[in-house]
C-alpha cells in the first residue's frame, strides 16, 4: 500500500484569504493614485410641462440610478472638494461632482489588477 503524503494547507502568493470589501469613499479619506468605483449617481433636473402653475416655483427633482459603467476602476489624478479627476483604464478622463456621485474605493490590490487588466483588454471603451 502506498504512503500517503501529509496534506498541508496551500499558501496563497497573492496576498491575504479574505479580499477587503469596497467601502464608501469620503473626500476627506482619498489619496491621488487610489482606485475607486461608481456606486451610484443623481440627476437633477426641472420638469417641464404645460400642466403646471406659473405661479408655483419650479423645484429641480432628483433621480438615483445606476450607471452602467458603475463597476470600472478609476484611478484619482486630482482632488478639489467638492470634485475628484479620475482617469478610466482606457485614458478617458473625467471630472467627477461628489455632491452627486457616489464612490466606493476599492482594495488596492484589486484596484490595481483590474484596472490594468480592463487598460490590456482589446474591448473599446463602452462607456463613452
Amino acid at each position: 500500500m502506498p504512503k500517503k503524503r501529509p496534506t498541508q494547507p496551500i499558501k496563497r502568493r497573492d496576498g491575504p484569504a479574505k479580499p477587503r470589501p469596497a467601502r464608501p469613499a469620503a473626500i476627506e479619506d482619498l489619496r491621488i493614485g487610489d482606485y475607486l468605483a461608481i456606486a451610484d449617481a443623481d440627476l437633477q433636473y426641472i420638469p417641464r410641462g404645460c400642466d403646471e402653475p406659473y405661479d408655483r416655483p419650479r423645484q429641480a427633482l432628483r433621480l438615483s440610478y445606476i450607471p452602467p459603467h458603475a463597476g470600472l476602476p478609476r484611478q484619482v489624478l486630482a482632488l478639489g472638494p467638492p470634485f475628484i479627476t479620475v482617469r478610466s483604464p482606457h485614458g478617458h478622463v473625467e471630472t467627477l461632482d461628489l455632491r452627486l456621485t457616489r464612490l466606493l474605493r476599492l482594495d488596492p490590490k484589486f484596484g490595481q489588477r483590474t484596472f490594468h487588466a480592463h487598460a490590456r483588454s482589446k474591448a473599446p471603451p463602452w462607456y463613452l
